[in-house]
């Protein structure tokens, strides 16, 4: 998805969820925008994906919603915002590095107290360091894939370039307009930061090393322009070291470009003559030898990074990710562009839900697996039956929904042992098979009534549930059947899927 898509599709997000009156963006004109954009994109009875219906969606609302408030529209325009061009951090740096007084104002440098030493060593730490953390972010990789933005977002680096890229962060924290807008623009603020913060990365990466490139080349400006109109010669003095030892450390520092330049490091007797405070020589070579090394092993490696770094962020503004099958907002809006050709049987255990129960776990199914999906309700098992067997069509993806009741009291060799045999039986299945366990609360919950100890017996029976399903293997999704399926419990049942949540195969 494009920068600015997910841009909208975040803003527009953030003042739905903090509105849900509907009063900052009205219930039906988010009707009315969902059924145009559905409608627009179904040309030629082509589905649309659900990046292309969100994306078209969120630019229709955010439209209207940065007219009428234009509080928000300051948060929004800030967040456009892409910063300086990167010529500048070079610029700047290269500036600061010629104006600072690499070489001494005494007209006589110390080979071993060398200000651009200093650089590259601290230039070769930066280098150790991004190699450590390209391993660390491989590993992850491989353990997890599609957490690289959370694992960024959650580093150091990460909250230091977002907090320095951000001032938006501020605005939104001290806005005295109304509260409602000032709780969306810093929802979409931490959302923006957190689900771009790849790309901030990169960007922030790519002036790093522009600087870095630049303040090394202007402190080899400034020895150069100092050198046209002074003398300047070079010594060195340690207590520890002796010219041999010193002449083996700068024959290492300068192996490359003595090896480029075909002109050997001067040997231990030469430096040995340039010990102070009697010895010295001419520092025009080791200018050369300094320069070029700073621009060999900081300079070139750094526009280098800087420009990979840009080629990242670019790539990345044209295709940012949305996993959009992992949110209950998106699942519930793209309900209708997915399910097809799937179905979902649905079987209760030794319990009959109500009507109401029967409905919104309907509608919670609908939303979680899509509007398309063909949802097959068995009959109810009753206690000890063994289980049904649903219908199941040849390469479709099936995924079975068993449901309890909280009132029950769970048994390790009944309701345990059912779940095994459940999860057991999918798994020899062909193709792609999952399996849901649902706990209702509503009817325990009636049945205690509002007696003073009745949350207490409530959390009680929830956790014996869980941990009776959580040995069998599966994590059950407990909720309220006949209360509003919000988009945590959208989430949560996505994450109780056994195996696994279905991704873009099957959830989404």
């Amino acid at each position: 998805m494009l920068e600015a898509e997910l841009r909208d599709v975040l803003f527009v997000r953030a003042f739905e969820e903090a509105d849900a009156g509907g009063e900052l963006v009205g219930l039906r004109e988010r009707e009315i925008a969902s059924r145009e954009v559905r409608g627009e994109l179904a040309v030629g009875g082509r589905t649309p994906s659900p990046e292309e219906f969100l994306a078209r969606r969120a630019e229709r609302l955010a439209s209207r919603l940065l007219r009428a408030h234009p509080a928000a529209e300051r948060v929004y325009e800030l967040s456009a915002r892409r910063g300086l061009p990167g010529w500048t951090a070079f610029t700047g740096a290269l500036v600061l590095g010629a104006v600072v007084d690499h070489l001494g104002a005494e007209q006589s440098i110390d080979l071993l107290d060398f200000p651009i030493l200093g650089l590259l060593a601290y230039n070769l730490v930066v280098y150790l360091a991004l190699f450590l953390s390209d391993l660390t972010s491989a590993g992850k990789r491989r353990l997890s894939e599609g957490r690289a933005s959370r694992a960024a977002a959650s580093g150091l680096v990460a909250r230091l370039l977002l907090w320095l890229g951000s001032p938006e962060r501020w605005w939104a924290r001290r806005s005295k307009d109304d509260g409602r807008v000032a709780v969306a623009a810093q929802r979409f603020v931490r959302d923006w930061y957190r689900v771009a913060a790849p790309l901030h990365l990169a960007r922030g990466a790519k002036y790093m090393h522009l600087g870095a490139a630049g303040l090394m080349s202007g402190a080899v400006l400034g020895m150069y322009l100092r050198g046209l109109v002074l003398h300047y010669d070079a010594s060195w003095e340690s207590t520890f070291l002796s010219a041999g030892a010193v002449h083996r450390l700068l024959e290492t520092v300068f192996a490359p470009v003595s090896w480029i330049l075909g002109r050997p490091v001067p040997d231990a007797a030469a430096i040995e003559a340039m010990r102070a405070p009697e010895g010295a020589g001419d520092a025009a070579l080791w200018i050369h030898l300094y320069a070029l090394t700073g621009l060999l092993w900081v300079v070139l490696p750094r526009l280098g990074l800087a420009f990979f770094a840009g080629r990242s962020a670019r790539a990345l503004e044209r295709d940012l990710p949305l996993r959009h099958e992992e949110d209950g907002y998106f699942l519930r809006l793209v309900a209708t562009e997915r399910g097809a050709g799937r179905e979902v049987a649905v079987e209760s255990y030794s319990y009959r839900p109500a009507p109401r129960a029967a409905d919104g776990l309907k509608t919670l199914l609908l939303d979680v697996f899509g509007g398309r999906v063909r949802v097959v309700q068995l009959d109810p098992r009753a206690y000890g039956d063994d289980p049904a067997t649903p219908p199941a069509d040849a390469g479709v993806l099936h995924c079975r929904v068993e449901v309890f009741s909280l009132a029950q009291s769970p048994e390790h060799e009944v309701h345990g042992a059912l779940v095994r045999e459940l999860a057991r039986e999918l798994g020899d299945a062909p193709g792609r098979r999952a399996l849901l366990v649902v706990v209702d609360r509503g009817p325990y919950r009636e049945r205690l009534g509002s007696a003073s100890e009745a949350v207490e017996r409530l959390e009680e029976r929830e956790r014996t549930w869980r941990r009776v399903l959580r040995e069998a293997g599966v994590t059950p999704l407990v909720c309220d059947l006949e209360g509003p399926a919000d988009a945590d419990v959208l989430e949560a049942a996505r994450d109780a899927l056994w195996p696994a949540p279905l991704g873009g195969e099957g959830g989404a």
